[in-house]
């Protein structure tokens, strides 16, 4: 049994160890060197602390974020967190809600899984036709196992409907058919540290990791395109959101393309957001050009 008696021949013994550690004898025994050493490497200070902040790897989201705390720390409140909000669709059961993460989530599984090939001008013409279009769809990605029942629930089919019958779809469906449409396209691109920062050098590389909801192909350039489920009453405010997100995807997608080194290369010659919410597509400036504005 631990008893006092023992805990006190401990603390002698560490006493005594100590009193060892400090001695002259252990002093005049140790290599003045190794202790040289030593020192300097416990007050080795590192000569690039502007690096310290640096990382290695990013994603475009990361970067989004970070520009608008940088540029007006009122706008990036636009991305703090968000409490759930209530949304019963019709057919949801019950008490059950859907955050509005997880209801963004369920309209992009939605988009990535509808086959375009089969939407036609006359489908994209009548809203009645695009419903029934749509549902027969989902009900297969149900039936399928590729659309969970919850995701199925979470999504508003006249939203969808709004979409398929605007001109954003038609194009899709136009390069859907040609193999040009491709969806939710992941990348990684290198950039010069420096474009993150004046204080790094632009020597140092960082990679940059996304995903592009969509872009398609036309005869004179690349149409990027990005689905918003944010609930805003203006496209400005989308705009504010979500340009710095769009002027990575479209530098990552020209650099794979090779524009403007490689013949034949094209560059992205339009970015569009598409608003769930306000059931209407924005597109967006490039903010390099010096605007940074919407056409309606």
């Amino acid at each position: 049994d631990y008893t006092v008696e023992k805990k006190i021949e401990e603390t002698i013994s560490g006493m005594e160890a100590k009193r060892k550690l400090f001695s002259d004898e252990v002093k005049r025994l140790t290599d003045a060197n190794l202790m040289t050493k030593l020192s300097d490497r416990f007050a080795y200070e590192y000569p690039h602390q502007n690096l310290k902040n640096l990382y290695t790897k990013t994603t475009v989201s990361e970067l989004k974020m970070a520009g608008m705390h940088e540029k007006d720390e009122a706008s990036a409140r636009l991305f703090e967190e968000k409490p759930v909000v209530p949304y019963l669709p019709k057919f949801l059961k019950g008490d059950e809600r859907v955050s509005g993460s997880m209801r963004g989530s369920a309209f992009h599984k939605v988009m990535e899984l509808i086959d375009f090939t089969k939407l036609t001008k006359e489908v994209n013409a009548d809203a009645a036709s695009a419903e029934a279009y749509l549902r027969e769809q989902m009900e297969e990605m149900l039936r399928s196992g590729r659309l969970s029942q919850e995701y199925y629930e979470a999504v508003s089919v006249p939203k969808l409907v709004a979409f398929l019958t605007g001109r954003a779809a038609l194009r899709m469906a136009e390069a859907a058919r040609a193999g040009k449409l491709y969806k939710e396209q992941p990348f990684v691109m290198g950039l010069p540290a420096s474009r993150l920062g004046d204080a790094f050098p632009s020597e140092e590389m960082v990679l940059i990791q996304g995903i592009i909801d969509v872009f398609f192909e036309e005869e004179d350039g690349f149409v990027v395109l990005d689905y918003k489920t944010d609930a805003v009453s203006t496209p400005e405010e989308l705009v504010k959101r979500y340009q710095v997100q769009l002027d990575y995807y479209s530098e990552a997608l020209e650099q794979i393309s090779g524009y403007p080194l490689e013949k034949g290369a094209k560059p992205v010659k339009e970015r569009i957001l598409y608003s769930f919410k306000l059931g209407r597509e924005i597109t967006v400036i490039p903010e390099k050009a010096g605007r940074t504005s919407v056409l309606l």
